[in-house]
């Protein structure tokens, strides 16, 4: 299960972090689109996946506006720039994501 922080605790993440938090939200939920057989064990215990699913879904919407309100104060309005953006994630390709996504928020 996904640790869902609160909005004070999402205010104070950068834009990476909270890529970070979004992209194990859409991970869960494309899990649990593809899992059309029910064959995840997750299934024999209460609640159950859809019921995550609807509860990522919600956390997916509060996180949304707070990505763009990062990616904005960062690279929009503050130091950085799109270039900035760019050469940032070139270097967090998907492995960094991955090995991120266990400590982010365990804070």
């Amino acid at each position: 299960m996904i640790f869902m922080p609160t909005d004070e605790d999402l205010d104070k993440l950068t834009y990476f972090e909270l890529l970070v938090e979004k992209n194990k939200i859409v991970d869960y939920l494309k899990h649990f689109e593809d899992d059309i057989e029910m064959k995840d064990p997750d299934w024999r215990y209460n609640p159950g996946p859809d019921v995550r699913y609807q509860e990522y879904l919600d956390y997916l919407g509060r996180l949304a506006p707070k990505l763009a309100k990062a990616f904005n104060a960062e690279y929009e309005w503050g130091e950085k720039n799109i270039d900035d953006y760019y050469k940032e994630m070139e270097k967090h390709k998907k492995e960094n994501f991955k090995n991120a996504q266990s400590d982010i928020l365990d804070r």
